[in-house]
């Protein structure tokens, strides 16, 4: 084991590298494959519409509760 590289990833410092000491997460691959083959099946036209649609609920119901959206 490197300590140097090790000591870097703890020490968060600005600028400096930080570098992962593992292997990705196999669940992590598994399930940004099952998330693609998803979108795939559904369609992007239909995932974009669907995204605008929730986005526009939410905004919606944020300024029926009197927020005021600045973004």
């Amino acid at each position: 084991m490197d300590l140097n590289l090790l000591g870097g990833y703890a020490s968060g410092e600005p600028g400096g590298q930080r570098t992962y000491h593992h292997t990705v997460l196999t669940g992590m691959i598994i399930s940004l494959k099952a998330g693609l083959e998803r979108i795939f099946a559904e369609g992007l036209d239909n995932v974009y519409a669907r995204h605008a649609a929730a986005g526009r609920a939410l905004q919606d119901g944020l300024e029926e509760m009197g927020l005021t959206l600045f973004a």
